[in-house]
């Protein structure tokens, strides 16, 4: 049974259908766009969409900190090899009444401008976090001044895959309470 329904509308970044490669292997997504548009109108975005009430997808995230890229990777446009900057990374907020929740997929573009992107997006504090923080891309001397800033605005946070789990061990004793340990089928609340 297929989790997209007909007339369901399926939002992406242009990038996320084109062959992607990361040291010379194949990491992009699995489907064929054409048997995606069968099942669910494909919607194009690079810009912020509110996308049900009170749920953005972010879009192309801006970026004026930190960010993990990948060095060895690469998207195939027009036949021509070009450098991944992955800026179909995304990721979601939700507006609740106790603030905003983000949930990430990896994160590429960087925790910090993915929060602050959210924020103006939205116009509403981030204070939960859930998915991949992609952290595992930073050195552990980088950790502390990026947990010191989420542990100053966040109320929760649910890191998981890319985040690496020492990362997520860190994370856990330096910001207590606030962990949340996640993985298929949690239920986080806020």
């Amino acid at each position: 049974m297929s989790v997209l329904r007909p007339k369901m509308k399926l939002y992406t970044h242009p990038h996320a259908f084109l062959p992607r490669f990361y040291k010379g292997m194949h990491v992009g997504i699995p489907f064929v766009r054409e048997r995606i548009e069968a099942m669910a109108e494909v919607v194009e975005v690079t810009e912020p969409q509110e996308v049900a009430k009170d749920v953005w997808m972010l879009g192309e995230v801006p970026r004026k900190h930190e960010q993990a890229l990948l060095e060895d990777s690469y998207i195939v446009v027009d036949g021509e090899k070009q450098f991944d900057g992955l800026l179909d990374d995304t990721s979601v907020a939700v507006k609740t009444d106790k603030g905003l929740l983000l949930v990430l997929g990896c994160c590429h573009a960087g925790l910090r401008n993915t929060v602050e992107w959210a924020e103006e997006v939205v116009g509403d504090e981030v204070k939960y976090i859930v998915g991949g923080t992609h952290l595992i891309a930073f050195k552990p001397s980088e950790l502390p001044e990026i947990i010191k800033w989420l542990d100053a605005i966040i109320e929760k946070i649910a890191p998981c895959h890319c985040t690496g789990l020492g990362y997520e061990f860190v994370l856990k004793e330096k910001l207590g309470e606030k962990y949340v340990m996640v993985g298929s089928g949690s239920v986080f609340e806020v």
